[in-house]
């Protein structure tokens, strides 16, 4: 029994490690290969900077994010975009094109609905704005950087980050109360 729980703690600081390479990889291919002012490369390590225990269980502390790039082209994006199978149109308005990227929930995740037949967890939001300005929000950093890779493939490198907000809802709160 003690030897099944070495090999265990064995298998999860493995596992733990593949994570913190794999995050360390991902960071320098979107350093290498998504243009942004040199300004925002302080919040985009900030971005990377997560609980790689937390990641392997599947969870992560909830991190308001909001990337907001430059675009070539409006319509050509939403067509894109909207072609990508965990990506669904919510809104089309002059004004935007509103989208919902969900997935199906992860297995034994805690929510009740995700035991439901053909549930679906909410990961983000894209808005496409006719100013050829793509907005992308997510409840945590893992989320965010998954949703620009998947953005950066579908659209090429010839997109441009403008701003990147990362916000712990309990900062906000904090800020709220002292008003």
């Amino acid at each position: 029994m003690f030897q099944n729980d070495v090999t265990d703690n064995e298998d999860y600081e493995s596992e733990i490690k593949i994570i913190e390479q794999e995050n360390i990889e991902a960071k320098n291919l979107l350093f290498s290969t998504l243009k942004f002012d040199e300004n925002l490369r302080e919040k985009i390590e900030e971005l990377f900077n997560y609980d790689p225990e937390l990641a392997y269980s599947g969870k992560e502390h909830v991190i308001l994010s909001k990337a907001v790039f430059k675009i070539p082209h409006s319509v050509i994006a939403f067509k894109k975009i909207k072609r990508i199978h965990e990506i669904f149109l919510e809104e089309n308005t002059k004004k935007c094109y509103k989208l919902v990227w969900s997935r199906p929930y992860p297995k034994d995740h805690w929510n009740p609905l995700s035991q439901m037949k053909g549930a679906r967890q909410i990961c983000g939001d894209i808005t496409i704005l006719p100013n050829n300005l793509l907005i992308a929000e997510t409840r945590g950093k893992t989320l965010m950087i998954e949703l620009i890779f998947i953005i950066r493939d579908i659209l090429g490198e010839n997109i441009e980050l403008k701003k990147l907000r990362l916000q712990d809802p309990l900062e906000i709160l904090k800020n709220y109360k002292k008003k």
